[in-house]
């Protein structure tokens, strides 16, 4: 553990810039996006309007606009302004997002309507179109390519499936799950990774199959988010146990736990993570504690 970033009021969802220069944590109880430099770990801004209860973030690939999500809308703003809003969307949303890999489309989840509601990024943003997916969609993520979308719905159980080109679900949702939350696709896009309620689901892309799943029940109950590292080598996911939290790393090339992970302890529940895009360090949200831990990882 390299350092714990305390007072943050509910901090949930959390997000790295592509250089890595700055890391942005929506602060569910305090209704801001709050900015810390990530060379010192210090706080630049707290007190940036996000809606209330902001909950998901994300950037643009090139770092100039980042994105929360909060109780019936979403938020957008330079980052070169962080203190006004460039971008207010309309929409009934209170969990993730997405930007795609050419940055040019913002895929919201609009969880009370099951739905994805879509904009443009361009100029002040502009609404495309609402996508139908499954029961209380949560978490959202495009493939590299661009191409496909992976929607979690978790009601149902079920992960929905979004040709990208005509902002439709194509085919039979994948089955096979309970409660998913958080989804991740590897750099070759080849596998999902769906957390649901005791394990990780391996999901193959080719068949849009279940194709494993990997066992977290003995080491407690999966936070809301896990992560990749960029080289799509090893899935991070943050676990809440009693008396402490903890991370758990999969190898995936096995679809393994692998050990040691890293030698940190969460004070009550790490819900969220995001990895530095050079792979070194991992920032997890505690959404009780109120702290955002980083943690080295691999190349440290």
């Amino acid at each position: 553990m390299l350092d714990v970033i305390p007072d943050l009021k509910l901090p949930v969802g959390v997000a790295v810039s592509a250089d890595g220069k700055y890391v942005y944590v929506a602060e569910f109880g305090n209704n801001t996006l709050t900015v810390i430099d990530a060379a010192s770990d210090q706080i630049l801004y707290n007190a940036i309007y996000a809606g209330s209860k902001p909950y998901g973030v994300a950037l643009t690939p090139n770092g100039k606009k980042v994105y929360v999500t909060s109780t019936g809308e979403a938020l957008g703003f330079r980052t070169n302004n962080l203190i006004q809003s460039q971008l207010l969307l309309s929409s009934g949303t209170n969990f993730g997002l997405a930007v795609s890999p050419n940055g040019k489309t913002l895929y919201v989840v609009n969880s009370g309507n099951n739905q994805i509601s879509v904009f443009d990024t361009g100029g002040q943003g502009s609404f495309v179109t609402n996508i139908a997916v499954g029961n209380v969609p949560v978490y959202v993520a495009f493939t590299p390519d661009g191409k496909t979308a992976y929607v979690t719905n978790n009601n149902d159980g079920t992960v929905s499936v979004i040709d990208v080109k005509t902002n439709s679900a194509t085919g039979s949702p994948i089955t096979g799950l309970t409660y998913p939350r958080g989804i991740n696709i590897t750099p070759d896009g080849k596998t999902a990774y769906a957390l649901d309620l005791h394990d990780v689901a391996v999901i193959d892309t080719k068949t849009n199959m279940v194709s494993s799943s990997i066992d977290l029940s003995s080491y407690g109950n999966p936070g809301s988010t896990m992560a990749l590292t960029p080289d799509g080598k090893y899935l991070y996911v943050p676990v809440q146990a009693v008396p402490n939290g903890s991370l758990v790393v999969t190898n995936t090339a096995t679809n393994a736990v692998t050990t040691p992970a890293p030698a940190v302890e969460f004070v009550a529940e790490p819900s969220a993570i995001a990895i530095s895009p050079d792979g070194k360090h991992a920032y997890v949200t505690d959404y009780l504690d109120g702290t955002l831990t980083v943690i080295a990882i691999s190349g440290d």
